[in-house]
């Protein structure tokens, strides 16, 4: 198996962005740090079993060609609701070859604000900061419930 550009470029880029929310936590002290690990590990969790756990058949085409606005789009999509971006596309944004490379990494750097913000907001107002990470979590509960069948159908 050779390893493509895209991968080398794309797993950079992801691995940045993660040293980045590492700093940042880090800057945030002991219980912000920790507060965003139990996120940031949780959410990766939640990723793994779903992308081991449900597959569908693709229902639209992704590509490296499509407009900037839709890969953007389809990184949010990701991000928030990762069932859903499976069930349309049956791929991941791991899949940088098929992706492309703002779908495989803007998801990271979405994180990356996530943390920042809840970094600014914890200093501001304490433990109410982290109240940011419940976007992604409701809206990827809610996609859990909501195509909850599909997943143990498989």
């Amino acid at each position: 198996m050779m390893i493509k550009k895209e991968w080398i470029i794309g797993r950079f880029f992801q691995l940045l962005f993660m040293i980045i929310i590492l700093f940042i936590m880090y800057l945030g002290g002991r219980i912000f740090f920790l507060i965003s690990f139990i996120f940031i590990f949780c959410g990766g969790v939640f990723e793994w079993i779903i992308i081991t756990k449900f597959y569908s058949k693709p229902k639209m085409k992704i590509g490296k060609k499509d407009k900037n606005s839709t890969k953007i789009s389809n990184a949010l999509l990701w991000v928030h609701q990762n069932i859903e971006f499976i069930k349309k596309y049956n791929t991941t944004i791991y899949e940088f070859e098929k992706v492309g490379f703002i779908v495989s990494v803007f998801p990271y750097f979405i994180i990356l604000v996530y943390v920042a913000i809840a970094f600014y907001l914890f200093k501001q107002f304490s433990y109410f900061g982290f109240c940011i990470y419940l976007i992604p979590i409701i809206s990827n509960i809610f996609s859990f419930l909501k195509n909850e069948y599909d997943i143990l159908d498989n």
